[in-house]
């Protein structure tokens, strides 16, 4: 019996040994939906209503490097957008945020089977627009732009060579996204 559990052991860990989530020249899609850290948590009071959804996150990246130190550098891009409003009486207003940031991520190899950890930063700028109406004849709208950082980590698990998960914390885009990865 040990002799068998000593021979699963090595191929498993023979197994980790190759693995390799994410590589150089790899390309990397993710597909995802968040929690905005501006937002409050939707709420409806007596005469209230309010809500919040988002952000929805596209993103992409490519692996630049083959190893260096303990992993791999990727670059690419991120696009997160938000909705939120409320309403008391006749008084509405609707709120969008859209991001756009490029990113640098530090890929560690853990040198575990289908899993991907990472850390980076990045840089980019917040597009809001509000809109507010107190009744058909009196609307107001404006809008404004602004610069961002984004610091964060996350982690893929991929089920199969190209599709996977993930699941990234952070501040400056949302506190936290997560969905599905595509890689090709």
């Amino acid at each position: 019996m040990k002799k068998v559990l000593s021979i699963i052991a090595i191929a498993m860990l023979s197994n980790l040994a190759n693995a390799q989530a994410f590589e150089n020249k790899g390309n990397y899609v993710n597909f995802g939906f968040g929690l905005d850290p501006t937002g409050r948590v939707a709420a409806t009071f007596v005469g209230y209503n309010y809500y919040n959804i988002g952000p929805l996150v596209v993103g992409y990246e490519r692996g630049i490097t083959e190893k260096l130190g303990i992993g791999r550098l990727g670059v690419g891009g991120i696009i997160g957008h938000s909705f939120q409003g409320e309403k008391y009486g006749t008084y509405k207003t609707h709120w969008t945020r859209t991001t756009v940031i490029l990113r640098c991520a530090y890929h560690f190899d853990f040198n575990i089977d289908k899993m991907d950890v990472y850390a980076g930063v990045g840089a980019g700028t917040h597009i809001y627009s509000r809109e507010s109406t107190n009744d058909a004849s009196y609307i107001t709208s404006s809008g404004r732009i602004g610069a961002t950082h984004y610091v964060f980590g996350g982690i893929r698990y991929y089920f199969s060579n190209n599709l996977g998960v993930y699941a990234e914390v952070g501040d400056g885009l949302a506190t936290f996204h997560g969905g599905l990865v595509l890689k090709f």
